[in-house]
């Protein structure tokens, strides 16, 4: 989330280091139908002490409205979520590699790949659900776990966890399917765009699928329960075509909605339009000061 002041001051919520900024200006956060599903998850994982971080994240923008002139999201249900007439929705992206994907040879074993901030609890709640529910241990296929604080799992049998990429991109083009059991949070899940950027094709459940307009069987498949998964695997580890076939699907998807560029021109015109609102807003200001000052002068 994006926040522009009538100032000029662009304020970033995205994260939870963050998150006490949105207090420290004021904002409260509102009861919600959604909150219920926010604490089930925190509760049902150990994440008593940090439930107000993601409570602040979800719901502290609703009245970022009153702040500031212009608030941007990068989705729909974000937006429709805040409610606030001087929102705008502005969707990320994702680089596609330079290099083009060599095709994969058959290569044992079978590589399935998760990534994310491991310190955003609904990817902790993901990989851990997955884990306990969908992998088998004993599975002669490989699950790789990547991204900042993966290395807690680094011990559980048939994974392999890498810790922080700084060419996540690259670890991501081997894997032959990324999975998404991403279950609850906010905005677009980036990790389905990197994967479809790499022409990895992608398990997601629905919940995820829908901020990156998914369409089972079209440009992923989609999986909610632990049965759901473990068919998804098997078909893309036993259909080269089906892979190869959804992968271009999310990449014609990538293209057509995701486009940096695209995006790029939209704020610009945003924070172009709101400056200048802001600087003539200011001008009339002081013009009216000096006025009123030049009259007080002349009665005495």
């Amino acid at each position: 989330m994006v926040a522009v002041h009538g100032d000029g001051f662009v304020l970033h919520v995205g994260d939870f280091d963050r998150v006490h900024t949105l207090f420290g200006l004021g904002f409260k956060a509102h009861a919600d139908f959604q909150i219920v599903h926010a604490l089930k998850h925190a509760f049902g994982n150990g994440f008593l002490n940090q439930v107000w971080l993601y409570v602040a994240v979800a719901f502290g923008g609703r009245n970022l409205g009153g702040e500031f002139v212009k608030v941007l999201v990068n989705c729909e249900d974000d937006a429709q979520f805040l409610g606030l007439e001087n929102c705008s929705v502005v969707s990320n992206g994702a680089d596609f590699p330079k290099k083009k994907k060599e095709s994969k040879k058959k290569k044992k074993p079978f590589t399935a790949g998760f990534f994310g901030n491991m310190r955003y609890h609904p990817n902790r709640d993901g990989i851990k659900w997955f884990l306990k529910n969908v992998w088998e241990a004993d599975s002669d296929d490989r699950l790789v776990i990547a991204g900042s604080e993966s290395r807690e799992y680094a011990g559980i049998k048939g994974a392999m966890a890498t810790g922080y990429l700084e060419d996540l991109n690259s670890e991501i083009a081997v894997w032959d399917v990324s999975v998404v059991p991403v279950r609850y949070g906010t905005g677009r899940q980036n990790k389905i765009l990197q994967s479809w950027a790499a022409g990895v094709p992608v398990i997601s459940t629905s919940f995820a699928a829908k901020g990156v307009y998914g369409e089972d069987g079209k440009n992923l498949l989609i999986a909610d329960t632990p049965f759901e998964f473990k068919r998804s695997l098997e078909r893309i580890k036993k259909d080269g075509s089906l892979a190869s076939g959804i992968a271009g699907g999310g990449k014609m998807t990538l293209k057509k909605y995701f486009d940096w560029k695209k995006s790029g021109v939209i704020i610009r015109g945003i924070y172009s339009s709101e400056f200048k609102a802001a600087r003539g807003t200011k001008r009339t200001a002081a013009r009216g000061k000096n006025k009123t000052g030049n009259k007080k002068g002349r009665k005495k």
